[in-house]
């Protein structure tokens, strides 16, 4: 049995895995609410949810930074840098 990931903080249906096959946006993954009534109430891009997350949890536990991967360390000092810059 294979259980849902995330579920639409609107309906409470599980959420399904896209990809984009816009000019705009081609190949790029997003969630997106699968209610089978005809009305899609959550979407985001899979990118922007991860980004929020990891900012989220660095404002929440920056101690966790040392621990984290090389590459996710980098990533992440220069998102709060630019948060950082965007607030003043």
């Amino acid at each position: 049995m294979e259980m849902p990931i995330l579920l639409c903080p609107r309906c409470r249906a599980p959420v399904d895995r896209r990809i984009s096959r816009t000019p705009k946006n081609t190949n790029r993954p997003f969630y997106v609410c699968s209610s089978e009534k005809g009305i899609k109430c959550f979407f985001v891009w899979v990118d922007v949810l991860l980004q929020t997350l990891m900012n989220q949890l660095l404002d929440e536990h920056e101690e966790w930074l040392p621990i984290l991967p090389q590459t996710t360390r980098v990533a992440a000092i220069a998102s709060a840098e630019e948060r950082g810059r965007s607030t003043h």
